[in-house]
């Protein structure tokens, strides 16, 4: 049997979302799966794709700690990151 690790608590996992909903939900399903999710923050970064919307609705119903922030044009990979990183490390 394979077993997913405990993850500390107050840790952040940041999603890059530019358009795949599927990929992000699979992501998202995955953490949580993961023992002790339930005490971190799952943010969720929209690359330009301007579907904050769309996002917020797919996770409404989830009990996880899942914040989802808006960039309005696509900065990139690196920028996206860094703008995600920057709200978790400031949070």
């Amino acid at each position: 049997m394979n077993s997913l690790p405990k993850v500390a608590e107050g840790v952040s996992f940041l999603i890059l979302h530019y358009g795949d909903y599927r990929l992000t939900e699979m992501a998202v399903r995955y953490l949580a799966e993961l023992d002790g999710i339930e005490k971190c923050n799952i943010v969720i970064v929209d690359n330009g794709t301007n579907s904050v919307a769309k996002l917020e609705n797919m996770f409404r119903d989830s009990i996880l700690s899942i914040i989802i922030l808006n960039l309005e044009k696509n900065m990139g990979f690196s920028k996206g990151n860094n703008y995600g990183w920057r709200y978790c490390r400031d949070k």
